[in-house]
């Protein structure tokens, strides 16, 4: 499990950034100066609460402040600002996460990169991250079903993943550059599931000291609808699965010693 501190760090984009809006509107109703401080103290304290307590809602954070923001543009009278901050939050969770910019076609790019260092050898690292690389035990998230090799294209992994008692999700894995153990660069595609955009996936891993290796991993996406391009950078996703895997391998391997250390004292006593 994360720590609390570890998901609040994971959020910053979210919380600098409804700060910043707070801050901003604040400066405008009564000037900049200590209440404009403060009122960006209790925004963070109050993203905080929402981001720990209500995941789910965490949108409310950027879109709460950014109706704030819009509603001090307004020339109506101070009284007004909680009802024209809840409407502007409304049309602000409608305008960045609605489904109406997909239906118009509008879509971005986006890529994101991570890094992390693993207490475990780089090959064993490689076995958990990469998905077809080993038996599917193996794959850190615990997910994966069973894969197959297509018999033409080596290349080309047809991976199945647990879906949560329905059928298998499909995705399809086909390598653009790989040298085993170091460096791949992968496409992956995900068969008939909407909402999911293809992505091309790059991890590097090196030794730095034995027996520690170093992840740098980056992921592009092209076609990105634009609620999910910016929910995607406020979550900073993909970095906090890379930290959920360095957390996961890091915990199996204390698992794996103590284990050890348990049987070899079992035997000792014997």
């Amino acid at each position: 499990m994360k720590t609390l501190l570890e998901r609040i760090i994971r959020q910053r984009r979210r919380i600098i950034f409804s700060v910043v809006c707070v801050m901003l509107a604040t400066s405008m109703v009564v000037g900049a100066g200590p209440m404009s401080l403060a009122a960006g103290g209790i925004s963070a304290a109050l993203c905080i609460h929402i981001i720990l307590m209500f995941p789910g809602q965490r949108r409310l954070c950027e879109t709460s402040a950014l109706g704030l923001w819009f509603a001090t543009l307004l020339p109506l009278p101070v009284e007004s600002l909680p009802m024209l901050t809840a409407a502007g939050a409304a049309l602000f969770w409608t305008f960045l996460y609605g489904s109406w910019t997909e239906r118009a076609g509008w879509h971005l790019a986006q890529s994101s990169h991570s890094k992390v260092n693993i207490e475990q050898p780089a090959n064993e690292v490689w076995k958990s991250l990469i998905p077809g690389e080993s038996h599917p035990d193996d794959y850190w998230a615990g997910n994966l079903v069973d894969f197959d090799h297509d018999a033409e294209e080596q290349d080309t992994v047809y991976l199945r993943f647990d879906n949560k008692g329905a059928m298998p999700e499909e995705m399809t894995l086909t390598y653009l550059e790989r040298d085993p153990g170091k460096f791949c660069r992968y496409y992956l595609e995900r068969d008939g599931r909407s909402g999911f955009e293809d992505m091309t996936v790059t991890v590097q891993l090196s030794e730095p000291i034995p027996g520690t290796c170093h992840v740098e991993t980056s992921m592009e996406q092209h076609g990105v609808s634009v609620g999910s391009a910016l929910l995607y950078w406020f979550d900073d996703s993909y970095g906090d699965e890379l930290g959920a895997f360095a957390e996961t391998v890091s915990r199996r391997r204390k698992w794996a010693i103590d284990s050890k250390g348990l049987a070899g004292a079992s035997r000792a006593a014997a």
